[in-house]
């Protein structure tokens, strides 16, 4: 997970779990940030409106053609 282009945070699933078809769950995720990074960012943007952000990653599938499958998802925090 990024802060302005700065990352900050790194996840991963505890363990495997199964997406519905077309449906959604819950899960657990570990998640390990560096607050100070985040912290100085954010110090960075104050005087601004929002800040961008983007979230990347793989997934794994267990079945199926398409086995791994990358993603990556942004856009902008309110920071008022």
């Amino acid at each position: 997970m990024a802060l302005a282009g700065s990352e900050f945070a790194r996840g991963t699933t505890a363990a495997p779990f199964t997406l519905p078809a077309a449906g959604e769950t819950d899960f657990d995720l570990r998640l390990t940030a560096d607050m100070l990074t985040a912290l100085k960012v954010l110090g960075a943007h104050l005087g601004e409106r929002e800040i961008p952000y983007r979230v990347t990653g793989t997934a794994y599938f267990a079945e199926g053609v398409l086995r791994v499958l990358p993603f990556s998802s942004g856009g902008s925090l309110p920071l008022r």
